[in-house]
C-alpha cells in the first residue's frame, strides 16, 4: 500500500510575505527599484532565459532588449514573456502571459513565451499547486506590463519630441494621432531598456472594457508543438551523451533491498550499470522540501527499453524489517466493522437521538466508501539530471521546482534538512550546486508536489558519472503515489409516520497517519456531525 497524509503549503517553506498589499502573495520583499533591477532593467541581454530543452549554452542566441524580468524585446519584433509558474497542463504558460501582454498591449501574434528560470531572488516563490497561479501573480503581471508599456511611450516621446500626454498605444507599437507617426516597439526598445523603472504610482492601466486579450479564447501557445509530437514534456527531454536508468523500490514502503543478482544484471545487453542506493532519511514523506530517498536498485543502460527489460530479470531480496505492513483491503473491512458496532467518540450531538430512534416509525441506514486514490497523471514520474564537477543540474516536470533545489542541496550533501529553505535556495543560487529546469508535465494534480523521482535521479547520475533520464514505469506511478485517503461513512436516518425525518447519524472512520489524528483529505469535522431534530 501506498502513503497517506497531507502536504504542507508550500507557502508556509519558502515564502517571503510583502507588507505591500500591491505585492501579490509569494512575491519577495523587495523595494521597487530592486524588484525592477534583479530583473535586469538596463542594458542588453541574451535570450537564453527558460528554454524548456536545452540549456542556455546550447540555446540559439538572439540580442534582444530587457525591459524587466519578464519581457523582452527582439529587433525582429518578437516580444519574449517570462511564465514564472510550472506548467502542469492547467495552461499557466498561456495565461499569465496574457496578463502581461493586455497591459503592455502586445499583439498576440507578436509575443513568444518562454518558461523562467527558477530563481526566487526575480520571480518569487514558483510552483503550481492549489488552482493559484493566476491569482497570486495577475497584480504583479499586469504592474509589470504597465510598467514596460510606460517605459516604450516614454522612449517614443523622447524619439518623437512630443510629449507623452499626446502618445497612445496599438498592438505593439506606440502612435502620435496628432501626426499619424507610427513606432514599432522592436525600434523603441533599445532606449525603453535603458530608463528607470516608473514609479506604481505614476502607472496606468487599461481600461477592461478595452481588453483584446483577457476575456478572449485565446488557445494554448503549446498547442502547436502538442499536436505534432514535438519534445515539450520531461519525457521528452533529452542531454548529450545521456544514460537511460530505472529505479526499482520495494513494494511494501520501507522496505529496503539485501541483495540482487546484479552481475547476472550487467552482462544483459546494452547495461551499463546496476547497483543499489541507500536510502536517505526516513519513510513516509510528502513534503516539497523533503530530502528522503527511499533505497532501491538502479539499473543503467544505452535506452529506456533495455533498463526495463533487464528489469524484468532482476531479483531482490528485500529486507522487510522496517516496512509497512497496511492492507487496504484489512483497513476497508475494520472500517466497516467500526461503524457497524458504532464504536469510536462522538464529536457532536444535537438533541435526544437516542429517542427519536427508538421511537421511530422507520430506520434507515446505508454504507459509502471512498477507496484509496491515485493522482494518476497522464505522464508518469520521470526526471533527466546531470551531476557533474560537485553540481547537479535537472530537468524535472515538478510542480514544486524552487523545493525541489532545496531538497537537492540536501541529498547531495550541500544543506542538512534542519536548515531554513530559502537560506538553501540561497545557496544554491549563488553557488550553482542545484539547478532545476522547469519542464512542462504531463499532469500533476498534486502528486508533482513531492519531488522524490529528481532525488533518485540526481544520486544515480553522481554514481554513473553521466547525465541519466530516469523513467518510472506506470505500474512505478501506482505503488509509490501518495495515495489520497479513502473515506468510509455510514448514515442512519429515523423518520416518521408521514416519512419526516426525526433523527439523522453519520458516523465516520478515517485513516491516520500517526494513529491519532483522522485524516478526511481536508473535510472539516463538521460535515460529519450527528445531529437530531
Amino acid at each position: 500500500m501506498g502513503i497517506t497524509g497531507s502536504i504542507e503549503d508550500p507557502l508556509n517553506l519558502l515564502q517571503q510575505q510583502s507588507s505591500s498589499p500591491h505585492r501579490p502573495p509569494g512575491a519577495m520583499d523587495l523595494s521597487r527599484r530592486r524588484f525592477f533591477v534583479l530583473g535586469g532593467m538596463s542594458g542588453l541581454a541574451l535570450a537564453l532565459v527558460g528554454c524548456d530543452e536545452t540549456t542556455a549554452s546550447e540555446a540559439s542566441v538572439s540580442v534582444v532588449e530587457t525591459i524587466n524580468q519578464y519581457v523582452q524585446i527582439d529587433t525582429d519584433g518578437s516580444i519574449i514573456l517570462f511564465s514564472p509558474h510550472p506548467e502542469i497542463g492547467q495552461g499557466v504558460r498561456t495565461s499569465l502571459p496574457m496578463i502581461l501582454a493586455e497591459e503592455l498591449d502586445a499583439d498576440w501574434n507578436d509575443v513568444v513565451v518562454r518558461s523562467a528560470d527558477i530563481d526566487v531572488r526575480r520571480y518569487g516563490l514558483q510552483y503550481a499547486g492549489g488552482s493559484t497561479s493566476v491569482i497570486r501573480r495577475y497584480p504583479e503581471l499586469r504592474r509589470l506590463g504597465a510598467a514596460a508599456r510606460y517605459m516604450l511611450l516614454e522612449a517614443a516621446a523622447q524619439s518623437l519630441d512630443v510629449p507623452m500626454v499626446e502618445l497612445t498605444t496599438e498592438p505593439s507599437r506606440v502612435v502620435h494621432k496628432p501626426s499619424g507617426r507610427v513606432l514599432s516597439y522592436a525600434s523603441l526598445a533599445s532606449e525603453a531598456g535603458k530608463a528607470s523603472p516608473p514609479a506604481e504610482d505614476i502607472l496606468t492601466y487599461k481600461d477592461p472594457a478595452t481588453y483584446r486579450l483577457l476575456g478572449q479564447r485565446i488557445t494554448s501557445v503549446d498547442n502547436d508543438a502538442i499536436v505534432r509530437g514535438e519534445p515539450l514534456f520531461g519525457i521528452d527531454i533529452a542531454r548529450p551523451g545521456m544514460l537511460y536508468a530505472t529505479y526499482v523500490k520495494c513494494p511494501s514502503v520501507g522496505g529496503a533491498p539485501k541483495a540482487a543478482n546484479l552481475e547476472d544484471i550487467k552482462t544483459l545487453p546494452g547495461i551499463i550499470d546496476a547497483f543499489i542506493l541507500d536510502g536517505i532519511g526516513e519513510l513516509p514523506s510528502y513534503n516539497p522540501t523533503s530530502h528522503i530517498v527511499a533505497p532501491g536498485v538502479a539499473i543503467v543502460a544505452k535506452s529506456t527499453w533495455l533498463a526495463l527489460k533487464a528489469r524484468q530479470s532482476l531479483e531482490i531480496e528485500w529486507d522487510l524489517s522496517r516496512a509497512s505492513s497496511d492492507d487496504s483491503d484489512l483497513i476497508a473491512d475494520q472500517a466497516r466493522q467500526l461503524i457497524e458496532t458504532e464504536a469510536g467518540p462522538i464529536a457532536s450531538v444535537t438533541g435526544d437521538v437516542d429517542s427519536a430512534f427508538s421511537s421511530a416509525h422507520q430506520t434507515i441506514d446505508a454504507y459509502y466508501q471512498a477507496d484509496f486514490a491515485c493522482h494518476a497523471q497522464l505522464e508518469p514520474n520521470c526526471c533527466v539530471a546531470d551531476y557533474r564537477d560537485g553540481s547537479v543540474e535537472v530537468w524535472a516536470p515538478t510542480q514544486t521546482p524552487v523545493a525541489t533545489v532545496a531538497g537537492l542541496m540536501v541529498v547531495l550533501g550541500y544543506a542538512k534538512p534542519e536548515d531554513d529553505p530559502q537560506q538553501i535556495v540561497g545557496t544554491a543560487l549563488t553557488s550553482g550546486k542545484a539547478i532545476v529546469h522547469q519542464i512542462r508535465a504531463g499532469g500533476g494534480f498534486g502528486r508533482r508536489l513531492e519531488n522524490d523521482y529528481a532525488r533518485e535521479a540526481a544520486l544515480i547520475s553522481r554514481k554513473i558519472g553521466a547525465p541519466v533520464k530516469l523513467q518510472w514505469t506506470r505500474e512505478d506511478d501506482m505503488a509509490f503515489d501518495y495515495f489520497r485517503p479513502p473515506l468510509f461513512v455510514g448514515l442512519k436516518a429515523a423518520l416518521t409516520e408521514n416519512g419526516t425525518v426525526s433523527a439523522w447519524q453519520t458516523r465516520q472512520v478515517s485513516v491516520s497517519a500517526d494513529g491519532e489524528t483522522p485524516n478526511r483529505d481536508s473535510q472539516p469535522e463538521e460535515v460529519f456531525l450527528a445531529q437530531a431534530e
